[in-house]
């Protein structure tokens, strides 16, 4: 099961709520697991959270997402909370879907809509279109979660000792118990 750290403005007024219900609907639907962002939708939830120092929410929301396979963000409203969240869930190199409601693309900072990352996805959304949006999403998260292992090429010119590199490589990963594939073309 996917592990999703959803987030989105949290200040309770409400223009955004169906969409944030919406789309953690969406994602239970996809089979994942939501980690924090109920909070959001849940006045209660809203309410006993306000009542916690802040460290503490801190140390519970960075563990969150060091545990999540990735971060949906709703991130049409600007929001200080959930832009240091996204940058927190880039640095542990977590992929992050930031969802923008359709006609808000210049809206937002271009902090993130110039940010290089190639763990970060944005996209535009109506609502028609959000339960296509998260499903890719999440296609691709499960994906990215199937591959293993990496691709190491060695090269240079002839006799400088890619064939010793490569052998070296490849008998200290055997040693390590780690299945090594090789493939040695011209």
């Amino acid at each position: 099961m996917l592990k999703v750290y959803f987030t989105a403005l949290t200040s309770y007024d409400g223009d955004f709520h169906f969409h944030y219900r919406e789309i953690i609907r969406l994602l239970k639907k996809n089979g994942c697991q939501i980690l924090s962002g109920t909070q959001i939708i849940n006045q209660k939830l809203f309410n006993r959270d306000a009542k916690l120092k802040k460290t503490d929410i801190f140390k519970r929301e960075t563990k969150l997402i060091q545990m999540a396979d990735c971060v949906v963000a709703e991130v049409t409203k600007p929001s200080h909370g959930v832009g240091g969240e996204i940058v927190f869930a880039l640095t542990q190199t977590k992929p992050v879907l930031g969802l923008i409601y359709n006609g808000n693309e210049n809206k937002i900072s271009p902090m993130l809509t110039g940010n290089p990352s190639d763990n970060l996805f944005l996209e535009s959304y109506t609502v028609e279109q959000l339960p296509y949006k998260v499903r890719d999403f999440i296609k691709h998260i499960n994906n990215l979660k199937k591959r293993k292992g990496k691709l190491i090429v060695i090269d240079g010119g002839n006799g400088s000792g890619k064939t010793t590199q490569a052998q070296l490589l490849i008998a200290y990963l055997k040693q390590q118990k780690i299945p090594v594939k090789s493939v040695d073309f011209p």
